[in-house]
């Protein structure tokens, strides 16, 4: 990914919806063409923006938008984000979606997993990027946005999100007839952590193949069992 310094957003109704206004310090960053045209990216979300510079030097890493583009681009007034310059090209975030199967429980939504679900998206929070839950269903691929659930101090919250940088899986993700969603979170260029990996028998067959490691695997019966039942 890239190295992200932090930038806070705040609101200004005076700009129009494709205007963006950033401090002199964020601007120094920018090799913009001409007419000062941007490439303003959240997650997959891609706008193309005008930058104009504050001509105050005592506002630092700031950057003002008109309300409505804010929340277009799944921003929040006064907080905090990672940013990253590329000449031309501003990103936001990173934006990271865990995908995982949402239960019938408001203070468990996510089963066991759900207090490691709430440190995640609390870390990510201070560290300027963009986390949320969400699952295949939730993804509106003909709007490119996601119904997905975030946390904070008052609980678990639905909300819309752009498609996201990376996608950590969690539960689920590997199921066949999830196939062509896998297929599609590719095609947008959306990185995947934790590849698939084989199972506990098809392990045991590879390293059953290696002459290096067969004198030292063991294999009782027990475990051959077990492991030909998953």
């Amino acid at each position: 990914m890239y190295d992200f310094m932090m930038v806070e957003i705040k609101a200004e109704p005076r700009l129009d919806q494709s205007t963006i206004k950033l401090s002199a310090d964020l601007s120094s960053h920018m090799i913009c063409d001409p007419q000062r045209l941007v490439s303003f990216n959240v997650g997959k979300n891609r706008k193309t923006l005008r930058a104009k510079t504050s001509n105050s030097r005592l506002i630092q890493n700031t950057i003002f938008m008109n309300p409505s583009l804010i929340k277009t681009t799944f921003l929040e007034e006064g907080r905090k984000y990672g940013i990253n310059f590329n000449r031309n090209e501003i990103y936001i975030g990173p934006v990271i979606g865990i995908v995982a199967l949402k239960q019938n429980s408001k203070k468990r939504p996510y089963g066991n997993q759900t207090t490691f679900f709430q440190e995640i998206i609390a870390g990510s929070k201070k560290l300027g990027q963009i986390c949320f839950a969400f699952y295949f269903s939730d993804i509106d691929w003909k709007k490119k946005i996601i119904n997905g659930y975030y946390h904070n101090n008052s609980g678990w919250h639905r909300g819309k999100f752009p498609l996201p940088d990376v996608v950590y899986p969690r539960s689920k993700f590997y199921v066949s007839h999830k196939a062509d969603s896998r297929r599609r979170l590719k095609q947008a260029e959306i990185k995947i952590l934790n590849p698939l990996m084989v199972g506990k028998w098809d392990a045991y067959r590879i390293f059953k193949r290696n002459p290096d490691i067969l004198p030292y695997y063991r294999k009782p019966d027990s475990l051959i069992a077990f492991a030909r039942s998953k």
